[in-house]
């Protein structure tokens, strides 16, 4: 299977024709947006994988595609050893067993269709096969292994295919899709970081997939998130087991990679940072392979448990995009270019990955306006976040003006859409959920910058909105902790299609926030649909009361940015 999130999909083209008596006139696009953009890549397999067995490989281990064109993909080989052959349909190579060691390189024909209103496109390119010596192999904790640059792993895995001057080159890169579409291995994306010289850090202020595989140093919950990020289009499942131990509060984060029929358990940071001779860093005293989940949770929880007490345990889908692109790269570019306004743009975008796309292609900023909109009602003070319609208009927003944004975006694209918000001792964070059936989807777009780490976005997929709780509350014990700055006195969620947040508010009878002379925003209007409490302390109930409406709100006039400049 193709990569998915580097490819740009084609769904529906809008027809265009130009009647004319007696005959159709078909009007190709220009020139750009029925390219067919793909370039050949090095599949590497060890000689002792194949020297009894046939090995298939998918087609994205040879070719990687930027633009499908338009139409059904068509293979043919052109050139190269008669033991290497290609799938007409689905691209897919056959290495016959028995080949010897070397490179072979093979050329290989490919064609998009077209479609009625785009010509078809063929182009030759280039692959590459190496064969190379048969590795060191070994069991251990009763799983077969095989060895590359001193770092064992198990044979299921997928052998190295990356020299260290291929990883260097990777390292000069910026993109964060061609890295993911060049890294096809566990034992790659490990050695990546190891060959480029990165750091851990326990700074958590910057924690996203970009700053680990950019900035080269970050904490081990990012490092984690990285290595999968750049491996989860190559397994059949990947995710983390975060665990916090309640008694100095260290969160461990183990991934797994589901390989065949059986979930492994892995610990990237150890590969990474502390040069360990396995792909998990635990005494062998169990074997870290389980065709269930939960069981392989169990099994980790346990070694887990020899540091202290282990306060949680989850497992994470991460990270996993909703949905996929709909529109090509040259379209989001196009539209871009197109001065849309934003209902314009919301009529043309239906899916988070294009959303995204759009707005990181127009040069939209997460931050720059941490300004809120504070005014009076009554007897009561009310605030909000910076709308939709300011945000686009400037192209940046801190949390709450994202949020709105992306509601807007996304309006009438699901069967449900709407905001979380979180009220602590020290300020306050505004996010997104949608829901598509049973299906909740719960989104931070602000928290990690999304348009550096546009896969970052997703913080839980569940049916129970209640679970979200759990998951947030694990992210910083002093959330849990009253004496802490950032203590949690609330937590909910509630439907808004397409409208800006609703306001929070307080009044004289509005209790204090702990060890502040600070009221608790414990208001919010009464109109609010489907609201779901999340968290509440008991001595911070929430109270429902009689809001502004929009039209009541101040202008969005003379806003000030933290650049120091003022904008409308």
């Amino acid at each position: 299977m193709v990569k998915k999130r580097l490819l740009a999909i084609i769904t529906m083209i809008v027809m265009v024709f130009a009647m004319a008596p007696l005959s159709l006139n078909i009007a190709y696009a220009e020139p750009g947006d029925n390219d067919l953009a793909v370039t050949g890549k090095v599949a590497v397999i060890n000689r002792s994988l194949i020297k009894k067995k046939t090995r298939k490989l998918d087609v994205s281990r040879v070719l990687s595609f930027y633009n499908e064109g338009n139409g059904e993909l068509a293979f043919s080989k052109v050139k190269g050893n008669k033991k290497i052959t290609i799938n007409k349909t689905s691209g897919q190579v056959k290495v016959s067993k028995g080949l010897k060691t070397g490179t072979y390189p093979v050329i290989v024909s490919i064609t998009a269709a077209g479609d009625d209103s785009h010509s078809a496109v063929t182009k030759e390119v280039t692959f590459k096969v190496r064969i190379t010596k048969a590795l060191k192999t070994k069991k251990i904790m009763g799983i077969s292994c095989i060895s590359k640059d001193g770092f064992w792993f198990p044979k299921a895995f997928g052998e190295a295919e990356l020299t260290k001057t291929e990883l260097l080159e990777l390292g000069q890169s910026q993109d964060i899709e061609y890295l993911q579409s060049s890294i096809n291995t566990y034992a790659d994306a490990i050695r990546f970081f190891r060959v480029n010289g990165h750091e851990e850090s326990y700074d958590r202020a910057n924690e996203s997939v970009y700053s680990a595989l950019f900035d080269r140093k970050t904490n081990r919950r990012s490092f984690c998130k990285a290595v999968l990020y750049l491996i989860s289009d190559d397994y059949a499942d990947t995710g983390m087991m975060t665990y916090i131990n309640s008694d100095d509060t260290d969160n461990r984060c183990l991934g797994y990679l589901k390989k065949g029929s059986y979930y492994y358990a892995i610990d990237p940071l150890d590969g990474i940072f502390y040069n360990s001779k396995r792909w998990i860093g635990f005494l062998p005293s169990a074997k870290y392979m389980k065709k269930d989940l939960a069981d392989l949770n169990d099994i980790v929880k346990s070694h887990i448990k020899e540091i202290g007490p282990i306060a949680t345990a989850n497992v994470e889908k991460y990270p996993r995009p909703i949905d996929e692109p709909l529109l090509t790269s040259a379209q989001i570019r196009e539209l871009a270019a197109s001065d849309l306004t934003l209902d314009q743009a919301a009529a043309k975008i239906s899916t988070v990955s294009d959303a995204l796309s759009f707005l990181k292609e127009s040069g939209y900023v997460v931050g720059k306006f941490s300004y809120n909109r504070n005014f009076y009602y009554g007897n009561s003070e009310w605030v909000t976040g910076l709308s939709a319609d300011f945000t686009y208009r400037n192209l940046a927003g801190s949390c709450g003006g994202t949020s709105n944004l992306l509601n807007r975006l996304l309006k009438d694209d699901f069967d449900e859409e709407g905001y979380v918000e979180m009220r602590s001792t020290d300020g306050g964070h505004y996010m997104n959920y949608f829901k598509r059936g049973d299906t909740y989807y719960f989104c931070d777009f602000a928290g990690i910058d999304s348009m550096k780490d546009p896969f970052s976005y997703l913080d839980l997929e569940t049916t129970d909105p209640q679970e979200f709780r759990d998951y947030f509350l694990s992210l910083e014990p002093g959330y849990d902790d009253i004496n802490a700055p950032e203590y949690l006195l609330n937590l909910f969620m509630y439907a808004k299609n397409g409208e800006d947040l609703a306001p929070c508010g307080r009044d004289g009878n509005s209790p204090f926030k702990p060890n502040t002379q600070s009221r608790f925003p414990d208001l919010y209007p009464n109109d609010l649909e489907n609201l779901i409490i999340l968290l509440h302390r008991d001595d911070y109930p929430m109270r429902s009361a009689g809001a502004p409406g929009y039209d009541l709100w101040p202008a969005e006039t003379h806003i000030p940015g933290d650049d120091g400049n003022y904008y409308d």
